[in-house]
């Protein structure tokens, strides 16, 4: 909510959820017609590049567990590789806790 109080053009705003997407559970299964991880960084480079843009939704700004994860690093690593700008976003709480922080 607090993302989009800065985009003017609500209606152009979409969200495309990777991890909806590109399911990183089902491609370990063997039984699973989309086993194998050979084309995901392929797969989500190239969607990236067509967004344009990512937002990562951090859950705290102190040890998120977003960067504690191996997919969300890649995620930020293609993002980089590419040139793609990146928002991090924190819930209103954490994003108030943060200010402050900066503050004192």
């Amino acid at each position: 909510q607090d993302w989009d109080l800065h985009h003017d053009d609500k209606a152009s705003i979409f969200v495309w959820m990777c991890y909806a997407c590109n399911n990183q559970f089902r491609i370990l299964n063997e039984d699973c017609p989309q086993n194998g991880s050979d084309n995901l960084g392929l797969v989500f480079e190239s969607r990236l590049r067509r967004i344009g843009r990512m937002v990562a939704i951090l859950d705290r700004w102190d040890q998120p567990t977003y960067h504690k994860r191996i997919w969300t690093q890649f995620e930020q690593f293609t993002a980089s590789k590419l040139c793609i700008p990146v928002t991090m976003i924190l819930p209103p709480q954490e994003a108030e806790s943060l200010r402050d922080k900066i503050r004192s």
